[in-house]
């Protein structure tokens, strides 16, 4: 069968193809009852970024074989994504959905729920929809750009179809969308990975890049691949234009400061200065012009302006130097990123605070983000699962409320309101200065949960701490480049928090041990070597005491004293004498009770004492002289109490464990609190706040 507009042969159409776009003259032709009839004629949407194109083959996971009919594009406020449509081996039929190197494979569902009732809905909000339920990460109006290929309903270029785009916590993605008229189209799947597609074969005619203008509505300029041409391209480090560059070369560096240049995927004339920009990024959807500064969206039919820079941001601009410039390369996790895009984000809350974001771009991870603030750095890994809830509800926990998400439990630790603050390269969404969003963070260290959102649109993400050191040494430069991390970062791990713990769980064994060892020594009286009593008149006298026999080198005595003292008081001087008469060691010892009334009972001092010694085995004596006396006043023998004198040997000395116990609670304690002083400092923002 031939076009209706330019007679070129149309390939044999599907049973279930209603539109099809003839690739000479992109007439879009409607298969009406087995006429065929012309619809209009489609915009050239520019070339996919993904490796899919209309007419190849391939594989999904490496199971699910289908061919690629046709595809459409939308446009949206940040930006665009591409719907292709599959046919399968087993004749079933599919989309998939293409956006920033993100993929989802849906295929119809049924839905029987009003279109008034979905448009009343707002992204964070959630929705049951065929026994699963949603969260609806964003809402918008998207505008269709174009179509090529088979595809099974009527498309019309510039119109406007309602969307809702929506996940469940198990990973289940789901996208409505509502024509003009009326109709609810309901499609579900999963999210894919980019390494989850390979096709067959690359798409024909995809070479090197040049610039040339695109015909079709809009004259947006498109990229073409030649490799007969040359073209201008502007070196994302220092920001000079490389005139001629030859792109049959095998490495191409810049004339200006010798950086390995990347091959643009995109480059226009800037509407603000007519400079010539480039874009790296196949899904770029706004870039900053290099010269003015001015920010240009990429999201529409041709490159619009979003913003000039003023007198004062066009200073900044010349001062402003990024510690990561642009085009700098990354090795992150065996693979090589670049940097392409910077955001600053700015928060005025009781105080100012900053952060630094770098968007980096690997054709098979996609967009990466690498975030420092106060010095600490985070890096974005994949999020497999979508939490539950949204940012929206979550921004409002108290801190430390958990959260599980993605295999993990996660602990509120923030949440807030900033703007954009400064923009400079290219972004995978239209952002400029001034643009606000709220965000909620959630910890698991060394993890971190972020959510973003807007009034129209929510978003999860999961990052990882990284310390300052691998980052320079990722870039290959210096790390005094970077600025000293501040305190303790929101999810920095404490490297040394298993030593601490473990320290100090020791050191408390220890003390528990000492306890025992205590009990066991207190409970211990020894063996009874000798007992005597002295009366007053002895002890007032040198008297000297009957011999004894000690049976252990080196060992430990106790000599126990006891006296009936009653609001009085004894106090003795001793000499151990050995067989030579030789005073050995000399020692004392003290026995004081008092008690009376004075606003009740009350009594001070002790009617007993001991003394601990040691000494070699052998016979001894012990000389004793003493006083007793009430109060400060010594008295006479009448007022004089006898004492009771017990020797021991074999006895355990009950202030060694004392200190033993003593000395492991200090260690203990001081590693808890190192422990305690990190976990402090993480929260410190908490305390502050209550």
């Amino acid at each position: 069968m031939g076009c209706p507009s330019c007679g070129a042969e149309i390939p044999e159409q599907d049973r279930f193809s209603v539109l099809t776009v003839c690739k000479y003259c992109n007439s879009a032709v409607v298969y009406d009852q087995k006429v065929a009839l012309i619809a209009g004629k489609m915009s050239a949407i520019a070339r996919p970024a993904g490796p899919l194109f209309v007419g190849g083959s391939g594989n999904i996971q490496k199971s699910i074989g289908f061919s690629v009919l046709g595809r459409v594009r939308y446009g949206y406020e940040n930006g665009y994504w591409d719907e292709w449509y599959l046919k399968h081996d087993d004749q079933t039929f599919s989309w998939l959905t293409e956006d920033e190197k993100r993929f989802m494979h849906e295929k119809p569902q049924k839905l029987e729920v009003e279109p008034e009732t979905l448009k009343s809905l707002d992204a964070g909000q959630n929705i049951e929809l065929n026994n699963l339920h949603f969260t609806i990460r964003e809402k918008g109006v998207a505008i269709c750009e174009g179509g090529e290929g088979q595809l099974p309903f009527k498309i019309v270029t510039g119109e406007e179809v309602f969307y809702l785009d929506l996940i469940t916590n198990d990973g289940i993605t789901a996208t409505i969308e509502i024509e003009p008229e009326g109709e609810v189209k309901f499609f579900q799947g999963k999210p894919l990975q980019y390494t989850d597609i390979s096709m067959d074969s690359e798409a024909p005619g995809r070479g090197d890049l040049a610039i040339e203008k695109g015909a079709g509505a809009g004259g947006r300029e498109r990229v073409a691949y030649d490799v007969s041409r040359s073209v201008s391209i502007q070196c994302h480090s220092c920001g000079g234009t490389n005139d001629g560059v030859d792109l049959s070369q095998a490495h191409i560096h810049c004339s200006h400061c010798g950086t390995s240049l990347e091959v643009p995927a995109n480059a226009f004339n800037c509407p603000s200065c007519t400079a010539q920009v480039t874009a790296f990024t196949p899904d770029a959807k706004s870039v900053s012009c290099n010269y003015c500064g001015a920010m240009v969206s990429l999201a529409g039919a041709e490159p619009t302006l979003l913003k000039k820079l003023k007198q004062k941001d066009l200073e900044r601009k010349i001062n402003m130097k990024l510690r990561i410039p642009l085009g700098s390369k990354g090795l992150f996790d065996g693979q090589i990123f670049t940097v392409v895009g910077y955001i600053r984000f700015k928060e005025v809350d009781d105080g100012i605070f900053i952060s630094d974001e770098y968007l980096m771009y690997n054709k098979e991870w996609g967009y990466r983000w690498l975030v420092c603030y106060e010095g600490h750095f985070t890096i974005e890994e994949k999020l497999e699962r979508q939490p539950g809830k949204s940012p929206k509800e979550v921004a409002h926990y108290a801190y430390k409320r958990t959260l599980p998400a993605d295999g993990l439990t996660w602990k509120f630790y923030e949440s807030g309101k900033g703007r954009i603050d400064w923009v400079e390269g290219e972004l995978s969404w239209v952002a400029k200065i001034g643009d606000k969003s709220g965000y909620v963070e959630l910890i698991n260290p060394p993890e971190m949960l972020v959510g973003e959102y807007t009034s129209n649109e929510v978003e999860w993400a999961r990052y990882k701490y990284i310390e300052r050191d691998e980052v320079a040494k990722a870039f290959k430069m210096k790390a005094s480049n970077f600025p000293r991390p501040k305190g303790v970062g929101a999810c920095q791990p404490n490297k040394n928090k298993s030593y601490h713990l473990f320290s100090a769980l020791v050191a408390l064994i220890f003390v528990i041990l000492g306890f025992i060892g205590l009990g066991i020594a207190a409970s211990s009286t020894g063996k009874l070597v000798s007992e005597f009593t002295l009366t007053p008149d002895q002890y007032k006298q040198e008297h000297l005491s009957k011999e004894f026999t000690l049976e252990k080198d080196n060992g430990i005595y106790r000599v126990d004293f006891y006296s009936p003292v009653d609001n009085s008081w004894v106090y003795l001087e001793m000499a151990l004498v050995n067989e030579q008469d030789e005073a050995e060691l000399d020692f004392s010892a003290e026995m004081s009770y008092y008690h009376g009334y004075d606003d009740g009972h009350w009594s001070e001092g002790s009617k007993e004492d001991s003394v601990y010694f040691k000494a070699n085995k052998g016979n001894y004596k012990i000389l004793t002289f003493g006083n007793a006396g009430a109060g400060e006043s010594l008295v006479g023998l009448q007022h004089g109490k006898q004492v009771t004198i017990k020797i021991y040997q074999g006895v355990k000395v009950v202030y060694y464990f004392i200190f033993f116990i003593i000395f492991s609670g200090i260690i203990s304690v001081y590693y808890f609190v190192r422990f305690a002083i990190f976990e402090t400092s993480r929260w410190k923002h908490t305390m502050e706040e209550d």
